[in-house]
Formats: structure tokens, sequence, C-alpha cells
């Protein structure tokens, strides 16, 4: 039986702790009479983590080799504290309840997940107890011990409270000793049905004598009783206030003393306030550089008549109905570079239309004229659209890391909007299901008579944006089959596209648009996607493997493209099956492509068609 080294019960012990989903008492663990230095907030981009991240692995290299053939690599418990604290920090912001889902059920427990890591030895223990960074995210929760514990282990650090309202009201008074160092507070949950201990007591959050010379960030949802932090609260700390987040909140509008806001999310108005008030606060806060606006329903649905600038915007998602997305979007003027994503997927009930191709077109043509009217525009580098209208057009500086530079999701029902129970209503997240260089993404379903009527609104919508630059194409069609001229219509003023992946019967249409000129009669026959140098098709139908004339008629038309303009094709589908043809029968089909001069074919395990260990068996 092979010998357990101390580094495979390292590795044990990382794997047990990373699946535990206990907690460790802290308690049991009283710190030491030699204690390492707290390890400084650095940041994975701070210069002084890196030098140690450096230094430390400079430190295995001379130990791996250089003379030393037998030297073992230090083990994971010996890593640095300023790398350990970094690690902790991941962890314990991986669980962050402000960062999960709606449905996230909050606890302290939870909360502590991460410090389970800290059992694979004493000296990561030491270093998660004696690091002050660590326990500054201090989430109230019914075992006061605790709490107070984290209000010890942080120090003097600045303090970002996670609470509950009622959890509020049992540690108020250690909240209220603290509140000279609480940089934010940051709701977590709804309010119980049990009310009365709340109008007994004087919540640090609903006081607005109690000093908080370091508040920066609010967030919080409306209770449907009272809200545990109140507007006059706010606004005797607006000064300072950079960050606010606020669900079917009372806000006051009508004060404008928040005048240094960088982000501001609102979700939901319940008719509290109108779009004049929510358009004056933005207006009082030109440092702006990020505003989320979503399921708010006006009173009126008249256009603002007023145009408010914001100069450092740098992110802005309107979600909602289509008219009540229009009035903020009309109103509002920002930097041509700024991110927008718009969410149209929450129509008003006032508003009867489903599906609309006219308005949303038309809509999508005013956002182009109002964008290529700026000095700063650029034309568009990647273009995704999907087949429920979700729209992502952006830059290459912005792909595929940054948000879009614009996100359109077009009406899928029609409903009541209902605030959620969270701050934060996050866009949906571009890069999701996003694995390779995918510049361009189109997604529809078919009809029994062809396209369907959504595939051709998505289609049109197409033709409202500028895709003169787009370079990379993808499209995941289901069913779907557009024909040549259909090709033709909609990317021929796309002459740059370099590279273009499909999948299922599409790539017939689109191979024969490959060769076919554009414009046959004229003295000159334009070349359609002259730039394209990559074409991928994915048949996860087997459609080339199972009907000889699909293998025939794309024979013919890739070899009339690469006699115009050489390209790499690249083939994939599933493993063979009997129900397919012969094995053989394809690979002296793929033997006939790979002979066509200036095809160069990749077969789909990735090893090149033309290799004789592939192509000369049997």
């Amino acid at each position: 039986m092979a010998k357990t080294t101390p580094s495979m019960l390292e590795r044990h012990l990382v794997q047990m702790a990373l699946h535990n989903a206990g907690v460790p008492s802290l308690m049991a663990a009283d710190t030491p009479g030699h204690q390492h230095s707290p390890a400084v907030d650095n940041h994975r981009g701070d210069p002084n983590f890196l030098s140690s991240f450096s230094r430390h692995f400079s430190t295995l290299r001379k130990r791996l080799g250089h003379g030393d053939a037998q030297a073992r690599p230090s083990g994971i418990s010996k890593l640095p504290p300023e790398i350990l604290g970094a690690i902790f920090r991941e962890l314990r912001d991986a669980v962050d309840p402000t960062y999960q889902h709606v449905a996230y059920e909050f606890s302290l427990r939870r909360c502590l997940k991460w410090f389970t890591v800290t059992a694979v030895c004493y000296k990561w223990r030491l270093t998660a107890l004696c690091d002050p960074f660590l326990w500054t995210t201090i989430p109230l929760g019914a075992n006061k011990h605790l709490v107070d514990m984290f209000f010890e282990r942080s120090i003097a650090c600045p303090l970002r409270i996670l609470f509950t309202p009622d959890a509020l009201a049992e540690h108020q008074d250690i909240v209220g000793d603290n509140s000279w160092r609480i940089k934010s507070f940051v709701q977590v949950g709804s309010r119980h049905s049990s009310s009365d201990v709340h109008d007994e007591c004087s919540l640090p959050g609903r006081d607005a004598s109690i000093e908080m010379p370091m508040l920066e960030e609010i967030r919080a949802y409306e209770d449907q009783v009272r809200n545990p932090i109140s507007a006059e609260f706010v606004l005797a700390h607006a000064h300072r206030i950079r960050a606010l987040s606020v669900v079917g909140w009372p806000m006051l509008w009508r004060f404008t003393s928040c005048s240094q806001l960088r982000s501001l999310h609102v979700q939901g108005n319940v008719g509290r306030y109108s779009k004049e008030d929510l358009l004056q606060f933005i207006e009082s806060n030109p440092l702006l550089e990020e505003i989320v606006i979503s399921d708010c329903d006006w009173m009126s649905l008249a256009t603002c008549g007023r145009t408010v600038e914001v100069p450092c915007l740098r992110r802005l998602f309107l979600g909602g109905g289509l008219t009540e997305v229009m009035i903020l979007w009309m109103a509002l003027r920002f930097p041509a570079d700024a991110s927008v994503q718009l969410c149209l997927d929450t129509p008003s009930e006032r508003i009867s239309y489903g599906w609309s191709s006219g308005i949303i077109t038309s809509f999508l043509n005013e956002i182009s004229k109002d964008v290529r009217a700026s000095p700063s525009y650029r034309p568009f580098y990647w273009l995704r659209i999907h087949g429920n209208g979700c729209i992502e057009t952006g830059h290459a500086s912005n792909y595929p890391h940054g948000q879009p530079t614009t996100y359109i999701e077009s009406p899928r029902s029609i409903r009541r909007s209902a605030p959620r129970a969270d701050p934060r209503r996050s866009a949906p997240d571009p890069r999701a299901d996003t694995k390779s260089s995918w510049l361009a993404k189109v997604d529809y379903q078919q009809s029994r008579n062809g396209l369907s009527p959504e595939s051709m609104r998505v289609l049109d919508i197409i033709g409202c944006l500028d895709l003169s630059e787009l370079r990379i194409l993808v499209l995941e069609l289901r069913g779907g089959s557009m024909s040549m001229s259909l090709w033709h219509q909609r990317f021929r003023l796309s002459p740059h596209i370099e590279m273009v992946r499909m999948t299922c019967k599409d790539f017939e249409g689109f191979c024969e648009a490959l060769a076919t000129p554009i414009d046959p009669y004229y003295e000159v026959p334009s070349l359609f996607l002259p730039s394209l140098n990559r074409f991928s098709i994915s048949d996860p139908e087997n459609e080339i493997l199972t009907w000889r004339d699909v293998q025939q008629r794309l024979l013919e038309n890739l070899r009339e493209r690469a006699r115009i303009k050489p390209f790499t094709l690249q083939l994939w589908w599933p493993y063979h099956d009997a129900r397919y043809s012969s094995p053989w029968g394809v690979l002296k089909w793929l033997r006939s492509l790979a002979a066509i001069d200036g095809l160069d074919l990749v077969h789909s395990n990735r090893s090149n068609i033309r290799e004789p260990s592939i192509l000369e068996k049997r």
C-alpha cells in the first residue's frame, strides 16, 4: 500500500473541507500567543500581492530544479499569508448572500462556509483568525456570541453589515457602538410577520441622529409595515452615500441632498414617485457611473419632455415594459461608449401587444440613429441574437470579458411585473453559455412552413444594426433553413466576417450562398463574405451522414467556393451509428472534400483529414 505523503494528506483535507457543509467551532480556536501579522487587504491586482505571489513561486522553482532532482515543492500549507488571505476572501465573497439568487436562504452558517477550508492545517486556521479583513462583512444572525466575535476580530476595520430587520433589532446595541466604522448597510432578507419589537426599538437604521461618518452604501427592500432603514436616515447621511439600491422603496426623490452617488439601483416604485422625480434625482447626481432601473410602473406614460445629462455613466440597465423603458431612454443623455442593457420582458397590462416586430425595429432604429450621431461612434464588432429576441452588440475592446455595449431583450409575455425580493436586479449574463470566441449568435426555431414569424422578426432586427465591421458569426439554428437569397439579403453588408459556425440544415443554404455571387448579372459579380477564411459545421442530427444528396450538394458548393477563395472547413457530428450510411461511404466523401484545391479540411476530432492515418485505413 502506498505511503500517504504530507502533500497527499493536505490535498485530501482540502477536498474534505470544500465539500463540508458544516462550520467548525470558532470558539475552539483561541488565538495563540504567537500570531502572524494581519494580512493587508490586497486584491489580486495589487502590487504587494503580486510581488508576494512572484516571490513564492520563485522559491518553488529554485527548490524544484536547479541541481537538486530530489527536491520536493512546498505543500499548500506553506503558502504565505498574503496569498492565503486572498484565497479566503475569494471564498468568503463567493457565499456572500447579496450576490446569490433571490431564493438563497440567508443564515449565519452559510456565511461562514468559507472558514471550513482553514481545517487544512494550523497555519491556515491561524491566518484566517488573525486577519481582520476577513471578518469585516458581518452577518447579523441569531448567535449573539458569534456576531460579537465578528466585531472583535475585525478590530478597527471598516464594516459591511448584512442584516434582516429582526436581526438588526436584536443586535442594535453592538451595531450602535460600532456605527462610526460602518461603511455599508445591506438588507439580505424581508421582515418577519411579527413586528412589535421594531416599534419599541430605536434601530440604527431609523435613527437619523446616529453618527456614521464612513457610511457609503445602502441596500434596502420595501417593508409592508415599516422600512428598517428610513428615508430620513438616508437623507441624514446623504452627502457621503456612494451606492444606493432600493426595491419598492418610498424614497423621497424630491430631496436631492444625495449628490455623490456613483451607483443607483431602483426596482419597482409602486406608484409612490413619478418619473419626473426620478429624473430629477438622477440629474442631481452628476457623478453616477451605473444606473439600473426596472419594473417601474409610471402613473402617466407620457414622455417627460426633458433630457438629463449623465456625463460619467459607464453602465445603464433599463427593464420593464417597452413604453416605460423608452420614456427613460429618451430622457437620458450619456457617453456613446457606455454599456447599455435594455430588458423589454415585462410589458405593462395597459399595453396590449406581444411580439410586435414593427415596434421593436422602430425602437432599434431610433437607438442606432442616436448612437451613429455621436462623434465617438464605432461600428459593432460582434453581434449576438437569440430566438427569444435578446440582442447583444459590442466592440472588440469589450469582448469576451466585458459587458456588451447594447443589450436588448424583446417582449415575451404580457404580465404585471412585481418587485423581486432582491435589491439588485442583475441583467442576464451574456457570457453564461459562451465558451469560445463567438462574436455573433442567431438562435431561432422553425415552423412547418419554413421560418417561424419569430425567426423572421429576429432577422428583421438585424437590419436595424450596423454590422459592417462584424468579424465572427455563430448561428445555432434548431431545424431552421435560410435560403441562399435570405443569406445574401441579411449579410451582404458584412464583408469583414472571417469565421462562421452553424448547426443543422442551415449549412445547405449557406454553402449555396457561398458558391453563388451576390449579383450574378453584374459585369463583376460580388463575392458573398469575401473575408471568410473559416467555416465550421456542427451537425448533431447527422444530416450529413444520413442523406447522400446533402453530401453531394455540399461537395459541389464547397468546391466552387474553394475555387474562388481558399478557406478552412471544420466538420463535427456524433460518432457513427448503424442507422446512418456506411462509415466507409462517409470516408469516401471526406476524401473527395480533402482533394479539393483550396479547401483545408479538419475533422470533428480536430485531426487533419489529409493524414494517412485517417484516410488510408483499409
